[in-house]
């Protein structure tokens, strides 16, 4: 009995080259547990930039934008910055 899949329907097909994407079990769970700490740091971030009082309120809503929109970048920045800047601040 013939198959109905054929190598036209193929979404990882590219140009003949078949993608293999073998990702063994520990590999699984290394991007899971660094998932799970960098979003962990997101909320780290997030927390200490509402409760602080030392950054201005409207620091902290743009600080909170990029938070949601540029994830982890945006909350490395804010690490630094908050260190660095803001408890030089009186």
């Amino acid at each position: 009995m013939p198959s109905a899949y054929t190598e036209d329907m193929d979404i990882f097909a590219f140009y003949g080259h078949r993608w293999n994407w073998h990702i063994s079990p520990p590999e699984i769970g290394a991007i899971i547990v660094l998932a799970i700490l960098v979003l962990a740091f997101e909320l780290w971030m997030l927390i200490d930039c509402i409760l602080s009082k030392k950054v201005p309120t409207t620091h902290k809503v743009w600080w909170i934008i990029g938070m949601f929109l540029i994830h982890p970048i945006v909350a490395i920045v804010y690490f630094f910055v908050s260190r660095l800047h803001y408890n030089k601040l009186p």
